[in-house]
């Protein structure tokens, strides 16, 4: 259990992976071969009681001390990792809403402007059209009349003519 605890562990602040992996190992071969125990690697946080612990308990005492101390470190080590993540997750998602914010801006600014573009422009073609309207009357008028008398021509006659008669007579029903 040592030795995979030691080959899976990560660089935090306290100690690097390669430094935990050798820590590791040197406490499973304590254990499994009864070589020396790495001791003195770890300050006991707490003075334990030496009455009737014998060597072998105190071994396994600074074991458990080792252990702990780097679970509270690596557990120190991903909250401060979590929290620089929250932190970094908070800032992109304002940027990220500050930047929608800005385009919706934007997009209404253009919006409005092209909107205001083409009410001048329908306005101009409104005016243009009225103009338009208002010479080809006038046109119509000039065509009507003779230049020299200024009394209604041949045109103006037929015109008049066909406008009554339209008048005088329904339209055709197709038979039904």
């Amino acid at each position: 259990m040592l030795r995979t605890y030691g080959s899976r562990g990560f660089d935090i602040e306290a100690m690097e992976a390669t430094e935990l992996e050798r820590r590791c190992e040197a406490w499973a071969r304590h254990i499994l071969t009864g070589t020396p125990a790495p001791l003195g690697e770890e300050e006991p946080e707490e003075q334990e009681k030496t009455e009737s612990i014998t060597m072998d308990q105190h071994h396994w005492a600074d074991l458990q001390r080792f252990f702990r101390r780097h679970r509270r470190d690596e557990q120190a080590a991903v909250h401060g990792s979590a929290e620089g993540m929250r932190g970094l997750i908070g800032e992109l998602t304002s940027g990220l809403r500050s930047a929608v914010s800005d385009d919706n801006a934007k997009d209404d600014m253009v919006t409005r402007e092209r909107q205001a573009r083409y009410e001048a422009q329908l306005q101009s073609m409104g005016e243009r059209v009225h103009t338009l309207r208002a010479d080809l009357v006038a046109v119509r008028e000039k065509v009507n009349l003779d230049a020299l008398t200024r009394l209604h021509n041949r045109g103006a006659f037929d015109e008049v003519l066909a406008k009554q008669i339209d008048f005088s007579f329904p339209p055709a029903r197709p038979w039904s």
